[in-house]
């Protein structure tokens, strides 16, 4: 109906008293009313919707993420996961601006591939890792699982392939490492000189992180939920840490520490006190991701200070270096070492340490295994 300004307003029911599902109706009114306007569509579109709203893909989109957040419940790891997807598909790169309303049923193959070169194009690096792009498509076709289980499409589309390109992280050999905590001792102790507490407890935080991540095989992501209560101290010939890894990549587990880990525990609870629900690193943050990237700016600065941000090949170097430099050691200075357990300590396969740990051996690091030689035949006698 028109108005006194020569403008038109079209009135919709939304047919509900459903708050939610209202606004999604109004926003589907409002966005085919932008079409009229625009010359893209007619005014058939203000009787009825071109796509059924339970066949659109964004619709679909939006039922599987409600339906992962209630599955989540109150599981930290699964709902930053949840969050980390609806990042990836929210993005301005991402399938919800891609695909957005259509029809799910009319998506093929060539249109994932466009999808997958539409994300490339629009990245801000100007390209997309192939693990970035596999993450996408996994998304991807989760969205047309629910879907296809719901009896709204016939098939799943097949998924273009995506090759991985297996690439071995930078480490630190022995002398790298004793370089690194060193550098951060030393931060710490000129600052304790110069009166400035603040950074003195700081960089003690630093070197005792260092070596507490190289003797216990964490991953980057798990030591942020740490607290005490998951830590318990094995005193024995061998002291070491149990650690109950809440949110480990494969799941929960029981990470067993080297025995130095024991050692900077001991002193990390000295400086902190005890309190079960405290968290070992950045206590007084609240806010994990904060702390997370309070951790990885201090440790870039360090790997910065000593030259060690990269690696003899050109690799960069990590926080996550800290933990292949754990397993990397295990792996040349362990006797007898058994793969298995390793593995499954770290929370990896075997595969994986092949792949990715066993790829930096040189001969060179294990030159009395190369030079060895067997018994001759008159000595065995």
């Amino acid at each position: 109906m028109p108005d006194g300004g020569g403008r038109e307003y079209h009135v919709r029911t939304t047919g509900t008293s459903d708050l939610r599902i209202a606004k999604q109706k109004a926003d589907d009114h409002w966005f085919q009313c932008e079409l009229l306007k625009k010359g893209m569509g007619d005014a058939s579109f203000l009787g009825k919707d071109r796509v059924p709203l339970d066949k659109r893909f964004d619709r679909i989109a939006e039922q599987r993420f409600d339906q992962l957040e209630i599955e989540a419940g109150s599981n930290q790891t699964a709902l930053r996961k949840l969050k980390d997807e609806r990042s990836s598909y929210f993005a301005r790169n991402g399938s919800a601006q891609f695909f957005g309303r259509r029809d799910i049923s009319t998506i093929t193959t060539e249109d994932i591939r466009q999808f997958l070169k539409d994300r490339v194009q629009k990245s801000n690096k100007g390209y997309l890792a192939a693990a970035s792009q596999k993450r996408s498509l996994v998304c991807l076709r989760l969205i047309f699982k629910h879907a296809y289980e719901r009896g709204l499409i016939a098939n799943i589309p097949m998924m273009p392939k995506v090759k991985l390109k297996q690439t071995p992280r930078g480490w630190l050999d022995a002398t790298e490492y004793r370089l690194l905590w060193e550098k951060a001792r030393s931060l710490a102790k000129a600052a304790q000189k110069a009166g400035d507490m603040a950074a003195y407890h700081r960089w003690m935080e630093m070197f005792d992180f260092i070596v507490f991540m190289v003797n216990t095989f964490l991953r980057p992501s798990e030591w942020s939920e740490l607290k005490q209560c998951h830590v318990r101290v094995k005193e024995g010939q061998r002291t070491h840490l149990e650690i109950a890894v809440p949110n480990g990549k494969t799941g929960q587990r029981i990470v067993v520490s080297m025995p130095r880990a024991a050692i900077v525990y001991k002193r990390m609870i000295a400086r902190n006190g005890e309190n079960p629900d405290g968290y070992l690193f950045k206590p007084e943050l609240s806010n994990r991701q904060t702390a997370k990237e309070r951790m990885r700016d201090q440790f870039e600065s360090i790997l910065k200070a000593t030259g060690l941000k990269l690696d003899r090949f050109g690799k960069s170097r990590t926080i996550g270096s800290l933990r292949h430099s754990s397993l990397m050691f295990r792996l040349l200075e362990g006797e007898n070492v058994d793969l298995h357990m390793l593995a499954k300590n770290a929370g990896t396969s075997i595969k994986q340490l092949e792949d990715f740990y066993l790829s930096h051996a040189q001969a060179s690091m294990k030159l009395d295994n190369l030079h060895s030689f067997r018994p001759k035949a008159t000595a065995r006698k």
